[in-house]
């Protein structure tokens, strides 16, 4: 196996930023400001809700499969399609006991598999299985196991979010995995400036406080390791075979300024 797909090379760094953002939403539960601080994760995640939504059309009845909880960030695919009851698989335990602290803050009920996706065993299919911004961390071989296994447990639509060739942050990416150096240098700079010191520079900057904190999340987990910069971004092409293979058409593409929204329905 390639190193860096095993879980502790790979998925940990890249989870890292939801780590971060999951760890501070939970330091302040008990505070006023808990929802505005969620809600603030919770809606930058999300962009073009209204746009993939007006092309899957889920009845009362139907029901939805996220695959990986991070901190909640898709509650508000949750909420358009009026769910209240969802389906979560997550690989991290931690993150599991960190969502259900949230879940006693807001109107939602979620079954959690605590399982990986290629280990992940179940009869039931699910109206709409939602792949959002993890199948990036692992190779083409990787992905494409992972697709079989989506189209499989998928009986009518497929929602996937994946990072745009193009996009700004993926050079980011690619400078950083190409010349670790670089990485290493700015991670070794951020320590020595600290992040106390870094936290008050952006105060002077006029950042509101909660846009402070999700940048020194970023910054803090993309220069956590060499493993954290690797990602593998294919045209959205890539996915369509892949997944036509598996009697899955793209019906509608969306796009923002980093990912591409892929709705696939099943033939």
């Amino acid at each position: 196996m390639n190193e860096g797909l095993t879980k502790k090379n790979s998925y940990k760094a890249a989870s890292s930023y939801e780590a971060l953002v999951l760890e501070y939403i939970c330091s302040n539960l008990k505070k006023k400001q808990f929802k505005s601080i969620f809600n603030y994760f919770v809606n930058r995640n999300i962009k073009l809700i209204t746009h993939f939504g007006k092309v899957i059309k889920l009845q009362k009845k139907d029901n939805i499969l996220d695959i990986g909880s991070g901190y909640l960030g898709n509650l508000n695919i949750y909420k358009f399609f009026k769910k209240k009851t969802v389906s979560i698989i997550e690989i991290e335990k931690e993150f599991i006991l960190n969502c259900k602290l949230i879940l006693k803050k807001i109107p939602l009920s979620v079954n959690f598999f605590n399982s990986n996706l290629a280990s992940f065993k179940t009869r039931k299919k699910f109206n709409l299985v939602i792949c959002s911004k993890f199948l990036n961390i692992y190779n083409e071989a990787y992905q494409l196991r992972f697709l079989n296994k989506i189209s499989k447990i998928s009986k009518k639509y497929i929602l996937l979010i994946v990072m745009k060739e193009k996009s700004f942050i993926n050079i980011i990416f690619k400078i950083l995995n190409k010349f670790q150096l670089i990485r290493i240098f700015l991670s070794i700079f951020m320590k020595i400036l600290g992040f106390v010191k870094f936290f008050d520079l952006l105060i002077l900057l006029n950042f509101k406080k909660i846009q402070i904190m999700n940048l020194i999340f970023f910054l803090k987990s993309l220069l956590s390791n060499k493993f954290s910069v690797k990602r593998y971004v294919f045209a959205p092409q890539f996915y369509v075979e892949a997944l036509e293979k598996n009697n899955f058409s793209l019906t509608n593409s969306f796009s923002d300024n980093t990912y591409k929204f892929l709705v696939f329905k099943k033939d």
